[in-house]
């Protein structure tokens, strides 16, 4: 089982995002990321974690980018060369948050195997 979980570490991971509207205006939400733990407390723990993830990453992180990407429509072709560049940062960071996830899942799933060798 420990190449399972392993395998589980291989795929990426991932943000609630509520498109709102004040002022008329679309502002997408980069909601807080699934918290990882250090490691895990069995191999069925570490496929809860990584479903918690994945489930995070096809949901919210999806719905997220989604909305930058109506925002990015919404502007059409009166986006200024600043609201382009604060939309790209904006998605970066959400590729950014979830290399951070996959290498803290990673993490997890090298330290338990390292406690539970066989």
């Amino acid at each position: 089982m420990k190449k399972a979980i392993l395998g589980v570490a291989a795929l990426t991971l991932a943000v609630i995002a509520a498109p709102s509207f004040a002022d008329e205006e679309m502002t997408c939400r980069l909601q807080p990321a699934p918290t990882v733990p250090a490691t895990f407390e069995s191999e069925e723990h570490a496929v809860e974690v990584r479903n918690t993830i994945v489930d995070y990453q096809t949901g919210a992180m999806k719905d997220y980018r989604e909305c930058l990407a109506a925002k990015e429509r919404m502007l059409g072709e009166d986006i200024s060369p600043e609201q382009k560049k604060a939309l790209v940062d904006a998605y970066n960071a959400s590729v950014d948050l979830e290399e951070e996830l996959a290498a803290s899942f990673s993490a997890a799933a090298k330290a338990y195997n390292e406690a539970h060798p066989d």
